[in-house]
Parts: structure tokens; C-alpha cells; sequence
């Protein structure tokens, strides 16, 4: 059932940009991912009131998945590929099983890492490109609540 939900994300960030054209490419921002990277790796510093060790974990993990410029959406795009990949313990670009911690957990707990996207993002960007974030994962909770 996850991984419908999985695939229903993906198949939902590529319609933001395609068919309901929501984003306009003049308005997205590239940001260098290395300080965020940096912070992820750290992000019990910058998000210390979480109540969960598996936050962490998942946000070292998922520093590994980012490239070197993103824009929020990808950020987004990352986040959910990274989840997906660790439901299943297999890494989608090199088809290589996964060796970490977070692999081999029951499906709640992916969904439940989903919900710390926006709050990460809150902890590792500045402020516009966070708010930008949390703006696509709404859009796409609305478009998911639609289909």
C-alpha cells in the first residue's frame, strides 16, 4: 500500500510541473545543497527538539541522496525517493540493497518520516527556500486528497 502511495507522490510532483503548471521556473531557486548537506548530517544541532532518533538517522541518509544545486521541489523529489528507497531497502539509482539502520522498519514509519520533511527543510535552509518547501508538500497533500 506505501509504495502506491510512494509512486503516488512521484507521479504527483511530476504533475505539478507538467499538466497543472504550477511552479514557474523564473521563480525557483537553485541552492547550493553544501551547508545543507552539512547541517543534515548534524540536524540534532539545528532541529534538537525532535523527539525521535530515526529523524536523524533519516537526515544523514538523506544528505547522501541530494545533489550538489536544488530547487525546493527536488529537495521535495529527494526527500520521498530517499523514503521510498529505504521502505525498500534497494537504492533506485544504482540498484544496489541498502545497508543502513532505517532499512527493514514497518511502513508507518516511512510515512511518519514523510511528515519531518517540513521541518527539516525549516532546520537546513534559509528561510524562503524552506517556506518554498513546505508550499510544494502542501500542493501535493492537496492534489493527492483530490485523486
Amino acid at each position: 500500500m506505501i509504495k502506491d502511495q510512494n509512486s503516488d507522490i512521484m507521479c504527483s510532483v511530476m504533475l505539478f510541473k507538467t499538466k497543472l503548471n504550477i511552479y514557474n521556473m523564473n521563480s525557483e531557486k537553485v541552492l547550493s545543497m553544501a551547508e545543507p548537506k552539512t547541517k543534515l548530517l548534524n540536524l540534532k544541532e539545528f532541529l534538537p527538539e525532535t523527539r525521535n532518533e530515526l529523524v536523524y538517522s533519516f537526515a544523514a541518509f538523506l544528505s547522501t541522496y541530494l545533489n550538489n544545486e536544488l530547487v525546493p521541489e527536488g529537495f521535495v523529489l529527494c526527500a520521498n525517493l530517499a523514503l521510498y528507497d529505504l521502505e525498500r531497502g534497494i537504492n533506485g539509482y544504482t540498484n544496489q540493497q541498502i545497508r543502513n539502520s532505517l532499512v527493514g522498519y514497518p511502513s508507518i514509519i516511512y510515512t511518519l518520516l514523510r511528515t519531518e520533511i517540513s521541518d527539516i527543510a525549516d532546520a537546513v535552509f534559509p528561510t524562503e527556500f524552506a517556506t518554498e518547501v513546505k508550499e510544494y508538500i502542501t500542493l501535493i497533500e492537496k492534489q493527492e486528497e483530490t485523486n
